[in-house]
């Protein structure tokens, strides 16, 4: 635990400047005057060590998390003061700003119409709930594929997105579920010949598992795993990371999954919230010409927002599949539902993880 401190003009002044240097996972535990004039508010705080990476926020999350965090009876709001205080959390969840603008466009008119048909003034939860109802309608979930995946299941990514171990997670998700319906017979299959090690943490993982797995360097050897795996409900296909710079790797990902059969081949798209969104962009790009059926956010638990993955997947009309959040097999992996997305937003005065648990007397 790292104890700190820092000064400025006024609190805000030195709350951003803490922010600034030192990322959002600060606990601050006293403040005072000091200086000669006795103008200057210090801050002390402390850090403690956690698995996420610290997060340096830029200027406007930055003031963003500052105006929420400040006391501010907003039962006296104005209409764009509500605005703005809607704007304000879609910013500090790293929402796009596309993104923004249509959900403030929303939230605006719905307070139009607040306004001029009530006489009952608009209140703080009113907004939250406005906002809540338009994230929801932009979250579309692929609820056929988590409870009928395609025969073979292709995930597809960028290096070090965790395709591997969500692969994983996955065969133990199907191949060990209480749910007849759901329970599947499954066989693995790993593309990636490239990367050191990484037929050897496959084969390992389904040595664990008590499942099969298979590697293929070329479409031959891909074509005979497939045949031989015949009696496979389910067939698992990890494949290799590619630069959006290495075209051979593209042509060669392309010509290996031209193998299986088009009817019972669907591909996933593996991204991470800690991403640039750049970077997620750049990898949706990279994949298009896959046609991926829907996004699974892998690595939660190293960010401490999500919507900038949120914003990609409504631009591009894509649903969303899986979330995981650490390394256990398979009990770090989550079907999305629009309540666990809810339950990892942040700045809302509602309890979001609350709600959907049940109350017993």
């Amino acid at each position: 635990m790292q104890y700190l401190s820092v000064t400025g003009k006024s609190f805000e002044e030195a709350l951003a400047k803490a922010y600034k240097q030192y990322g959002k996972d600060i606990h601050i535990y006293s403040r005072r005057t000091t200086g000669r004039a006795r103008k200057e508010v210090e801050i002390n705080f402390y850090i403690t060590e956690n698995k996420r990476k610290t997060t340096i926020l830029s200027d406007d999350k930055v003031q963003a998390s500052i105006r929420l965090q400040t006391s501010v009876d907003r039962s006296k709001f104005k209409e764009d003061e509500f605005i703005e205080y809607a704007r304000d959390i879609l910013i500090i969840n790293d929402f796009s700003k596309q993104y923004i603008q249509k959900a403030i466009s929303s939230i605006r008119r719905k307070l139009d119409i607040k306004y001029e048909s009530s006489e009952v003034k608009c209140t703080k939860n009113d907004v939250e709930l406005m906002l809540v109802d338009y994230i929801i309608s932009t979250i579309k979930v692929d609820m056929d594929t988590q409870v009928h995946p395609p025969r073979i299941f292709v995930l597809l990514g960028p290096t070090g997105v965790g395709k591997t171990t969500t692969l994983a997670k996955i065969a133990a998700l199907f191949g060990y579920n209480e749910n007849k319906v759901m329970n599947k017979n499954v066989g693995v299959i790993t593309l990636d010949t490239f990367r050191v090690g990484a037929y050897e943490q496959s084969k390992a993982f389904a040595r664990a598992l008590g499942i099969s797995c298979e590697k293929a360097s070329d479409e031959k050897e891909f074509y005979t795993v497939l045949e031989s795996y015949s009696d496979k409900d389910l067939i698992l296909v990890d494949t290799f990371g590619k630069s959006p710079k290495d075209t051979n790797l593209a042509v060669r990902l392309k010509t290996m999954l031209s193998v299986p059969p088009k009817d019972s081949t669907k591909c996933y798209l593996v991204v991470s919230p800690s991403m640039k969104t750049s970077d997620i962009s750049s990898a949706l790009e990279q994949f298009s010409l896959f046609s991926p059926q829907s996004l699974i956010i892998t690595k939660i638990d190293e960010t401490e927002t999500i919507g900038n993955v949120l914003s990609i997947s409504d631009e591009n009309s894509l649903s969303l599949l899986f979330i995981t959040d650490g390394q256990l097999v398979p009990q770090d992996i989550h079907p999305v539902s629009s309540s666990f997305v809810l339950s990892m937003l942040k700045g809302f005065s509602i309890d979001f993880s609350s709600i959907w648990n049940t109350q017993i007397n």
